[in-house]
């Protein structure tokens, strides 16, 4: 079975906005589906990653290699990107209120005028290279 269909398959709810979700990643509810449908067919398939103004709000984008990709005017809200390899990715414009990066690395990434208010920046490397622990 491929991973789209694994995932699909596994269990997920939305209660007041919020999720409850078994295996990673996955999608946050119907209302992302189709932008992150379309992020994990690229990575699955070794193409570009183009997701500009994408919404994965409150998805789990955990431990994915999204090196290089065009996130730019993502709408990422809540979602989750632990250990997440965003290295050279744009994410220009990006809001990235309450997102999860804790040990994600974002070296040579791009963030102009990104939005990045509550994030969990715990052990991510930053653009320069430094690590920022903040929010532990």
């Amino acid at each position: 079975m491929g991973f789209l269909k694994v995932r699909k398959v596994q269990a997920l709810a939305v209660v007041a906005g919020m999720t409850l979700t078994l295996g990673s990643p996955i999608a946050a509810n119907a209302f992302v589906e189709e932008h992150f449908d379309k992020l994990i067919r690229a990575v699955e398939n070794g193409e570009p990653i183009e997701c500009g103004k994408c919404n994965l709000s409150y998805a789990n984008l955990s431990e994915l290699d999204l090196t290089g990709a065009d996130m730019n005017g993502a709408y990422l809200y809540g979602a989750r990107l632990r250990g997440t390899i965003l290295r050279e990715a744009n994410l220009d414009n990006a809001d990235l209120t309450r997102v999860d990066l804790e040990g994600a690395d974002l070296t040579g990434a791009s963030m102009a005028e990104t939005r990045a208010v509550s994030v969990k920046w715990c052990g991510t490397t930053m653009p320069d290279g430094t690590v920022n622990d903040s929010r532990c």
